[in-house]
């Protein structure tokens, strides 16, 4: 379990305490259901509705994380949250003009009472701090904005928020409080949130259901949570979809989320690739590694009726229960922080823009971008978290990045294949992503004496791209040695010639310190040829030019690559 400390009073005001000590409050709970209901709504198995509500929104989620709202063990006039994970329902009710949110708050209380422990009370129902407790009770589930339909500048499923986006409740909207409740029956517990207040500004928020719902003044929001904590059913296979993209295929040693299907698959045989790490200097930032090695990215699709929780969950116990280790948690899934988070993992691999087949306006291989190339998701999508892991088997390393993430507006993105994929609402997207650092394998062709001669005596330079550094080093690598045979033997089939050995950098860097290393490589190479082939040194002379002197334009890594080079110029 998680907790977070808030430092919110828990204040019961005496008006509130003298009602109930001298009124005999009528319960007005029923069990009918409302004419009225959107279709397919029900009420909980063990709780009766305020007589005459109706019910105006319903959203289950199958696996997801809740923050229940309980007392702080050290100081009870605080609260923590208690983290939960498993079903979660929230259903909104709307109670007729002509009562009250402390009415409404105390017949469910006294319902909720027949089973279950009150856990703590967000009193007194009032129009200032009963607001802003009753708003954290709102927020309890962080990924139930877009699925219950409400509208009120996207601020985590709360119908009170102003349509510009305010996280308090809207100023003009009347008292609200709250009351959190858990039972255990049968070895299952059951954890409640219910949720009253009173609407006045109609304005500030409805729902976007059609056509919408528009609140009159004096009407009472009713939101009762119900969380049912339980362990995971993992749910993965080893079964290929008969609908996967022809020469596709899962990783050897990762399983599949059971009915999924790989809709885009591709392969890099050797990139960079930027894996996620907590900072160690602060855990609650993140920094990248930069790893070089083949790289596969593979995104499956996964039909609707699971949440990014769900399927983050099976994942993670499959790699793990695989050899891995988890190395960082892009939690929780939710709309607004957990996309960012999610939108780096998406970034993990600079080259796939073009290669992933996304539209997006070059979102990086990030399939939930807006159409007009912003490089966060789309805000009308879903909740969408990562993790990332690594292992060493074998002498080998692998590292893993798997990130999910719900679709529910579909024409936020698509993939570009023929005929394009289009996502259907409450379908979910999942990112694997492996990465197998490992040293490079030369595989370049050495140019012969000949070829440097002709190139010399018809254009004067001749650029050398088989001498070999580490990156901001000026040590010749071992690799370069058959490049540096063919130079000593141009050398020594002329004795005549005289060369200025140049080095050239791309312009990552400061341009002085690029100019420093051109130079020391320059004469690294000079000073090989001179002790170890031996060539007179004053036939040589070493010069570098930093990044002044590029050879194509330094915006692509494969441009780059061309600028970085020693080039042998005639003297």
């Amino acid at each position: 379990m998680r907790y977070r400390t808030y430092s919110h009073d828990r204040r019961f005001g005496l008006a509130a305490i003298a009602a109930s000590a001298f009124c005999i409050l009528t319960i007005g709970g029923a069990t009918a259901a409302n004419a009225a209901d959107i279709p397919g709504s029900k009420d909980p198995a063990f709780l009766k509705r305020y007589a005459g509500s109706e019910i105006i929104s319903s959203a289950t989620r199958s696996y997801d994380s809740y923050d229940l709202i309980v007392p702080d063990p050290k100081d009870a006039s605080k609260t923590v949250t208690k983290t939960l994970e498993g079903p979660i329902t929230r259903i909104y009710y709307r109670v007729p003009a002509g009562h009250t949110a402390l009415e409404i708050l105390r017949n469910y209380e006294q319902t909720v009472k027949a089973g279950f422990t009150i856990t703590y009370e967000g009193l007194p129902c009032q129009t200032d701090g009963g607001r802003e407790r009753a708003d954290r009770a709102f927020q309890s589930s962080k990924t139930l904005m877009t699925i219950t339909g409400i509208h009120g500048g996207g601020f985590l499923g709360n119908p009170f928020v102003t349509q510009g986006g305010s996280a308090a409740f809207a100023p003009s909207d009347g008292a609200a409080c709250f009351l959190t409740a858990t039972q255990n029956k049968g070895g299952q517990n059951t954890a409640l949130t219910v949720a009253v207040g009173e609407k006045h500004d109609t304005g500030s928020a409805k729902f976007t259901d059609n056509p919408p719902i528009v609140f009159k003044p004096g009407e009472i929001l009713a939101m009762v949570d119900t969380a049912t904590p339980k362990a995971l059913q993992l749910n993965m296979t080893t079964t290929k979809a008969a609908a996967d993209i022809p020469g596709s295929k899962d990783p050897a040693f990762l399983k599949r989320y059971a009915g999924s299907q790989i809709i885009f698959s591709a392969m890099r045989s050797y990139d960079s690739y930027d894996l996620t790490l907590p900072d160690p200097k602060d855990p609650s930032k993140t920094v990248t590694q930069s790893l070089e090695g083949p790289i596969t990215r593979i995104f499956y699709r996964v039909p609707v009726g699971h949440t990014a929780l769900e399927l983050f969950r099976n994942y993670e116990q499959t790699v793990t229960a695989a050899g891995f280790t988890i190395t960082y948690e892009g939690l929780p899934c939710q709309t607004d922080g957990g996309r960012q988070r999610a939108d780096i993992a998406f970034q993990s691999v600079k080259s796939l823009t073009a290669n992933t087949g996304i539209q997006g306006g070059g979102g990086i291989g990030n399939p939930f971008v807006t159409q007009g190339g912003s490089p966060t998701f789309a805000p009308s999508d879903g909740p969408a978290c990562f993790f990332t892991a690594t292992q060493s088997k074998g002498g080998q390393n692998t590292a893993l990045t798997i990130a999910a993430g719900e679709k529910y507006d579909t024409g936020s993105s698509k993939f570009t294949n023929t005929p394009p994929i289009v996502f259907k609402p409450g379908e979910t997207l999942v990112m694997v992503d492996v990465a197998t650092p490992k040293a490079l394998q030369i595989n370049m062709v050495t140019v012969k004496a000949a070829d440097m001669a002709s190139a010399l005596k018809s254009n004067g330079v001749f650029d050398l791209y088989g001498v070999y550094f580490d990156t901001d080093k000026s040590d010749v690598k071992p690799e370069s040695t058959s490049t540096l045979d063919e130079v000593a033997k141009l050398l020594k089939s002329d004795a005549s010639l005289k060369l200025e050995i140049s080095g050239h950098t791309d312009n990552t860097g400061e341009t002085n310190h690029n100019m420093q290393l051109s130079d020391a490589r320059a004469k690294a190479v000079v000073a090989v040829l001179v002790s170890k082939y031996g060539i007179a040194a004053a036939r040589l002379q070493a010069k570098g030019y930093g990044d002044t002197k590029p050879v194509a334009p330094n915006d692509t890594d494969a441009n780059r690559a061309k600028n970085r080079r020693v080039e042998l110029r005639k003297v």
